[in-house]
């Protein structure tokens, strides 16, 4: 019998600097019959259907934190799962988050209507802050990270010891390093060079200690700021890491 892989497509790589290529963040997870987004920013809804992935069958979306660049298609996400004709969704959706979830989706609620957290489907709504929840065989492990004051980035592992480390928005950390210990991928955000270094997010050389402090087996960058068009960060981060390190764009496919 074949072994379960896990499969992580990069749907959004890019920031809240609109770009013809690169949506805002989002990136797709299945594992076995599982599915999972994480983030699901400007243009992640399209990227979906661009990837060939049914939007009706994903089971669970992770937050990182409440910037729009992160956020912004959650409410048309759940538009399409409530009125799409000739469909009506009824297995559960999970939504997870930090503190402060459950009031985001109240607030939605008053902009948009009481479908928001009354979809007619079972809706579960989780706050995690430095802890973990387990749906089915995914174990999803959380800690808090430096940006905003409520962000939090994920490590979901399967049943069979698999890993992928997803950094969210963070500066660097012994946060991000601890949750990401001996990943089997780091999906981390790497979003300036040193010289235009700014708080709450990394430079390639703060990639590359952390991948390297992690133990991480390889690593992907993302939430590339258009800075980077003019030089390629892959090397800076291997200045200080020994693994392999790839440049994240939108639609590209790993597994593990």
């Amino acid at each position: 019998m074949n072994k379960p892989i896990i499969k992580l497509i990069l749907l959004g790589t890019g920031t809240c600097v609109p770009e013809a290529d690169r949506s805002s963040s989002g990136y797709f997870i299945s594992y076995q019959d599982q599915t999972v987004l994480l983030d699901c920013g400007s243009g992640v809804l399209r990227r979906l259907t661009e990837a060939k992935i049914d939007y009706r069958t994903i089971d669970t979306i992770c937050l990182s934190h409440f910037h729009p660049d992160h956020t912004s298609d959650l409410a048309p996400f759940l538009l399409a799962l409530k009125y799409t004709p000739r469909f009506e969704r009824t297995q559960p959706l999970t939504i997870i988050g930090p503190v402060g979830l459950k009031k985001f989706l109240q607030n939605l609620t008053q902009l948009y209507g009481p479908w928001i957290n009354n979809p007619g489907y079972p809706l579960i709504i989780k706050e995690l802050k430095n802890n973990h929840i387990s749906i089915q065989s995914l174990s999803i492990f959380s800690a808090p990270v430096l940006h905003s004051g409520e962000s939090i980035a994920y490590r979901i592992e399967t049943s069979n010891g698999e890993s992928v480390t997803y950094s969210g928005d963070t500066d660097y950390n012994q946060s991000i390093i601890k949750l990401a210990k001996n990943s089997d991928l780091l999906l981390i955000e790497c979003s300036f060079p040193e010289p235009e270094k700014t708080a709450g997010h990394l430079t390639p050389e703060e990639v590359g200690k952390i991948a390297r402090e992690s133990n991480s087996k390889k690593v992907i960058l993302t939430h590339v700021y258009p800075v980077f068009e003019n030089f390629d960060p892959v090397q800076q981060v291997k200045n200080h890491y020994a693994g392999d390190v790839i440049q994240g764009r939108d639609l590209m496919v790993f597994q593990i």
